[in-house]
């Protein structure tokens, strides 16, 4: 039972994905047409649908999923967290930093999973192609990966500068 539903989320997340490529194409070929198309037109995938805020003190980037298994990621799935994470940064058009710390937070409906299953690397890619800081170093990064259970899916990122983790962290991990 376990392999048979296995397959079958990895066959759902292929053709989630496959759509999402041609919803690419399908966008590209407007692009191509004519410069001038009304937004309406273009086709916004539901992932997307991600939240960005900047507290002043640490920066949050909710997304409605949570990365796949990392035996499961292919090329596409990946680049689409990478994506993501860019693109939520590059819309508060945010500072750069010497050094951050970045603290995740995993929320999945179940009862039993791991979060270090989860593949991460694609949202510190993320971080590091938006420009927020050099690379992803053990000179400009540091993270942490925190999994709970939910009956609402998501992801939630926090970034902020690594000399303020001291006072930023235990409010980030306080679940009272």
């Amino acid at each position: 039972m376990k392999d048979s539903l296995e397959k079958t989320l990895a066959m759902v997340e292929n053709l989630r994905l496959e759509l999402l490529k041609m919803a690419d194409r399908y966008n590209a070929e407007l692009l191509k047409s004519s410069s001038d198309i009304p937004d309406e037109d273009f086709i916004v995938p539901p992932q997307c649908d991600w939240k960005v805020e900047n507290s002043g003190d640490y920066i949050k980037i909710t997304i409605p999923d949570v990365p796949f298994k990392n035996k499961r990621t292919n090329r596409e799935n990946y680049n689409l967290w990478q994506k993501t994470v860019k693109a939520a940064l590059w819309s508060i058009k945010c500072p750069t930093y010497p050094k951050i710390f970045v603290y995740i937070k995993l929320f999945y409906p179940g009862k039993f999973w791991d979060a270090d299953n989860r593949l991460i690397k694609p949202i510190l890619d993320g971080i590091v192609l938006s420009g927020l800081i050099k690379d992803d170093t053990v000179s400009h990064l540091a993270y942490g990966v925190e999994g709970s259970i939910s009956d609402t899916m998501r992801t939630e990122i926090y970034i902020f500068d690594y000399n303020n983790m001291a006072k930023i962290l235990p409010l980030l991990c306080d679940n009272g």
